[in-house]
């Protein structure tokens, strides 16, 4: 699954031990909304807008907050949807990343 164009997770294990082992953040809010689905047969594209909150661990007082463009390609498989893809694409950011976009 490719997150960022320089980030590619591969399997479910692997995207699940990715997001258990974060420690960057000591916990994240993220709000999607305005999801607009679009069918291709077994695959689909979907749109969606994301407010995303995340939290230092020097405290709830610091903080970097994220306004950006989900873009996710599925693809159903033995009659459930996988995501293939997920793209982000940020409008605008506030606050400190800790680093976020330097991989």
């Amino acid at each position: 699954m490719e997150l960022l164009p320089d980030i590619r997770i591969e399997g479910r294990a692997a995207l699940a031990g990715m997001l258990r082992d974060d420690r960057v953040w000591a916990t994240t809010l993220h709000t999607v909304a305005n999801v607009l689905p679009e069918l291709h047969g077994d695959r689909a594209t979907v749109h969606a807008n994301v407010t995303a909150v995340h939290v230092s661990p020097g405290g709830p007082g610091k903080h970097f907050d994220l306004g950006a463009r989900y873009t996710f390609t599925a693809v159903r498989e033995e009659g459930s949807w996988l995501l293939s893809r997920i793209g982000i694409e940020p409008v605008w950011t506030t606050g400190d990343d800790h680093g976020m976009h330097e991989h």
